[in-house]
């Protein structure tokens, strides 16, 4: 039990885990401003035709607001005239991306298949950041519609689309580096076999 132990908690390992993370999360903060404005733009716009699909109205344009926002200009034919409606979408969710992939990174020697491992990141990230965004805009969508008498007011998914909005915002937005970094460790850890029967 004590070698395992040794193993686990050994002084170089967690040097070259802080070491890893360091490194990861300097070189994933400058590849950050590079990357930022097409990567919202693309989740942006690819979370608009979803919204616009299921509220069937059509997608107009996406347009980017200053360094932290992207306005979503959506067009309703329902009712007497057609109705424009423009979201407003804060890129709060790409502030975590560093944190979180160089938690990734550092966790990377404790982990097997590495690659799966990767790829389970890169999708898991990305869904999230597109439920983020979705869930905000049909929750505007809702409401404006509801407003303006082209949507009949329906409760269930009124209430589902705000709490849905909120909870992405509040919870998996601020806490993402941390669930998914343990999420990714419980799953691909390494298994520590015990050598001291041998």
């Amino acid at each position: 039990m004590h070698r395992i132990l040794n193993k686990i908690i050994h002084k170089p390992t967690i040097i070259t885990t802080i070491f890893l993370f360091l490194i990861a999360f300097i070189i994933f903060l400058i590849l950050l401003t590079y990357i930022k404005s097409q990567y919202s733009y693309t989740l942006t716009y690819i979370s608009s035709e979803i919204a616009s699909k299921i509220k069937d109205v059509k997608l107009m344009k996406v347009i980017e607001n200053g360094t932290d926002f992207f306005l979503v200009n959506f067009l309703s034919l329902k009712g007497i005239s057609p109705v424009i409606f423009q979201a407003k979408i804060n890129t709060i969710f790409t502030f975590t991306l560093p944190i979180t992939l160089a938690i990734f990174i550092s966790l990377l020697p404790y982990l097997e298949k590495k690659f799966r491992a990767t790829i389970e990141v890169i999708i898991i990230l990305i869904s999230i950041h597109i439920l983020y965004i979705l869930s905000h805009e049909l929750y505007e969508l809702t409401k404006f519609l509801i407003y303006r008498e082209v949507e009949q007011p329906r409760k269930i998914p009124f209430y589902f689309y705000q709490y849905l909005s909120v909870f992405t915002k509040a919870m998996i937005i601020r806490f993402e580096p941390f669930l998914l970094g343990l999420y990714i460790y419980l799953r691909f850890r390494k298994k520590i076999v015990s050598q001291e029967a041998s």
